[in-house]
């Protein structure tokens, strides 16, 4: 009969063994690290690194233009989506000029399998052509993308699943390079 300690490094590997192999589970951003970037013909304009929110919009980047006239952006990353959405003052509308890409970078955890238009709403100039996806990072051909209103936003969804890290690979990899004990 094998010893409780056998059997529990047994069944602790069996565990391990079986997580990596099971095939990779749906991938929630929410808690996780990721960074947003929005370039400008090849010139980062902006960057920000934030932890994805279920509970609020995770970035914000405003701009004064002539005169009195201003406009933001906001996004609010979820598990599954993206929305962005545009305020301003003092102008007719707001487009994001020819060149302007923007990137949402994600854990290399994660594996993105699709990315899609989702809703507009007061919203012209995107279509299913301007999304790709290059490894971890979702990206956006924005040029030409116009605002007609302030509160005006799109909604981009995408799927993901994780991927093992490599801590899991390491773990396994210690599992079974210990030396077992036999009894004679």
């Amino acid at each position: 009969m094998p010893s409780p300690t056998a059997t529990a490094t047994v069944s602790a590997f069996a565990l391990l063994a079986a997580a990596i192999a099971a095939p990779a589970a749906t991938a929630g951003l929410v808690g996780s690290s990721v960074e947003f970037r929005w370039i400008r013909n090849g010139t980062l304009v902006d960057a920000k690194t934030f932890v994805v929110s279920s509970l609020m919009p995770e970035y914000y980047y405003s701009t004064p233009f002539v005169g009195s006239a201003w406009g933001a952006m906001g996004l609010d990353v979820r598990n599954t989506s993206m929305t962005f959405t545009a305020d301003f003052a003092d102008t007719f509308n707001v487009f994001l000029p020819l060149g302007t890409v923007l990137e949402l970078a994600v854990p290399a955890t994660v594996r993105l399998e699709s990315f899609n238009l989702g809703s507009m709403s007061g919203v012209t100039g995107l279509d299913q052509g301007d999304l790709s996806i290059d490894g971890n990072v979702l990206r956006i051909s924005a040029g030409g993308i116009q605002f007609d209103a302030p509160g005006s936003t799109f909604t981009l969804s995408f799927e993901s699943t994780l991927l093992p890290g490599p801590s899991a690979i390491a773990a396994l990899a210690a599992m079974i390079a210990m030396p077992r004990r036999r009894r004679g």
